[in-house]
């Protein structure tokens, strides 16, 4: 046996766990300066080429927008739009070298295995900017055959299709860079994951380690440690031995009884929280239903109302453009971009049906009969004779088509709600703020044998009879703006002439307007 001074076995133990220590720290240091460094710039280079796409796809759009402008004479949106597209242009090269930048960086961070992949992809960037060179020189010649004041016919569709053209081989080696790009950082990354997972295996050897040696030095010093371990285990004898005579078993009884006290009132107090809670759940549950019914019945009416308002109003410039120029189209600002044929029905006044294909067929056939034409629209409320300005664009078709007549608009609101109302199965009325009648269903005109026209403007006779009695009536009210829904029995005159009870429902719209205020259901059953 070796020779040692005491306490030296203590000494060479601290010495090596902290030697050990030391060691697993610098290394998860190491690995994790590393990781992190290149998770920042793998990060960077995916932001750059982001980025550079990005602008590339914007310059394009621009370009698209201008063609338009300029074709439609709108000088400031000219103006602007060139004065970006040249802004734009400085950008995409910003954007170029520093994504070449990152990349470069990336190249000195990675392992050798993927030196090779990060230096083929910074030849494929300096490609694409010899790429951006000449798109950035063809953009140009682009704009300079727009804005070449000598010309007397512009074609500019013609100068965008040849620009176009020239971009193909551009959008190839955008797309397939951007896509490698993101490809190889995630490799890098599930790499350096794999690295950084083996620091926990090396700390764990490091621990086995240290307490492999720790105990293999504490044995070869065992006699050292002897005598402490005897006392140590005399005196927790002494102690067990000890514990009957100072300690009552009674003791942990009363204090068990008190916790179970404690603990039952605490169980009661959450019964009574659980039931009121349920109580106050299901009056939620209840008035959520009331709700949904008051909710569905207002939105079947004021959908209806809008369906025949939107039917009815066909205002603005409608433009059908060809769906080659979708692209170029999105995002620019048109008064109303969208496809007649979805939305509306063309006839002529002979009532043969017209298609919009039929329609631009007819107006490329005859461009001089095309500026004005008389049209059908067929609504809710029957067809609606509209006029319609009718302009060939290079782009597509531009119709300009005046507002509906309100009378029109009126008659189809009112032919609506009469076949909402005639829909229920009960006596459905519909009242203004001062309950008035605004508009009844066939079965209560003919119960009161009057015409529709007679009981427009007028007070039904139940309400009729509400209003003179007072406190009826305000107990009435009260009830409304409270819950906005009122149920229960009214007096009427029958037809022979005697006060009958009826139940009658009188609810408050949600949304009131000039259409309606109230709504009342009468059951006669």
């Amino acid at each position: 046996m070796l020779n040692i001074k005491p306490g030296g076995y203590f000494k060479i133990v601290i010495f090596l766990i902290g030697f050990l220590g030391g060691l697993s720290l610098f290394s998860n240091w190491y690995f994790e300066y590393r990781a992190s460094n290149l998770l920042f710039q793998n990060l960077e280079e995916v932001h750059r080429s982001q980025k550079a796409g990005y602008e590339y796809l914007e310059l394009k759009r621009d370009i698209g927008r201008l063609i338009i402008a300029s074709n439609l004479q709108q000088e400031s949106e000219v103006q602007y739009l060139r004065d970006s597209i040249r802004l734009k242009l400085r950008s995409l090269r910003k954007e170029l070298n520093l994504w070449r930048y990152a990349i470069e960086a990336d190249l000195s961070l990675a392992p050798d295995n993927m030196k090779e992949a990060e230096q083929d992809e910074l030849n494929e960037l300096l490609l694409l900017s010899q790429l951006v060179i000449g798109f950035e020189s063809n953009t140009h010649r682009l704009l300079v055959n727009i804005f070449n004041e000598q010309s007397q016919t512009p074609q500019y569709f013609e100068h965008y299709q040849l620009w176009q053209e020239g971009l193909k081989p551009l959008d190839y080696a955008f797309d397939t860079l951007v896509r490698e790009t993101k490809a190889e950082n995630y490799l890098e990354f599930e790499e350096f994951e794999e690295q950084i997972a083996l620091t926990w295996y090396f700390d764990a050897v490091l621990l086995v380690s240290a307490l492999s040696l720790s105990i293999v030095l504490a044995l070869l010093d065992k006699k050292r440690y002897q005598k402490p371990l005897l006392r140590l285990k005399k005196f927790l004898l002494r102690v067990r031995n000890q514990q009957s005579d100072t300690l009552k078993i009674g003791q942990y009884g009363q204090i068990y009884q008190q916790i179970e006290n404690k603990l039952n009132s605490v169980l009661v107090r959450f019964d009574n929280e659980k039931t009121q809670l349920e109580a106050l759940v299901e009056a939620q549950q209840q008035e959520l239903t009331q709700l949904r019914s008051d909710k569905a019945i207002n939105a079947m009416m004021l959908d209806s109302v809008h369906e025949a308002l939107i039917k009815t109003s066909f205002s603005g410039e409608i433009l059908y453009f060809n769906p080659a120029l979708t692209d170029l189209l999105n995002g620019f600002k048109v008064e109303i971009v969208r496809n007649i044929n979805s939305v509306i029905t063309f006839r002529y006044e002979n009532s043969d049906l017209l298609t919009f294909d039929r329609l631009i067929k007819d107006a490329t056939a005859h461009p001089e009969k095309s500026d004005l034409r008389v049209l059908l629209i067929d609504t809710s409320s029957g067809p609606l004779r509209v006029s319609v300005h009718i302009r060939i664009l290079d782009s597509g078709v531009l119709f300009s088509i005046k507002d509906a007549t309100s009378a029109h608009t009126q008659q189809a609101q009112s032919n609506l709600i009469s076949s909402l109302y005639e829909s229920f199965s009960q006596s459905v009325w519909l009242l203004d703020e001062h309950w008035n009648v605004l508009d009844v269903n066939s079965v209560v005109c003919r119960q009161y044998f009057v015409q529709k026209n007679e009981l427009m403007g007028r007070r039904m006779p139940l309400i009729e009879w509400l209003l003179t009695q007072q406190s009826q009536y305000q107990q009435v009210m009260e009830h409304l703006k409270k819950h906005h829904h009122w149920q229960g029995e009214l007096s009427e005159l029958s037809l022979e002439s005697q006060l009958v009870a009826v139940k009658v429902s009188i609810q408050t719209l949600l949304h009131p307007s000039h259409l309606g205020h109230y709504l009342v259901v009468v059951d006669r059953s």
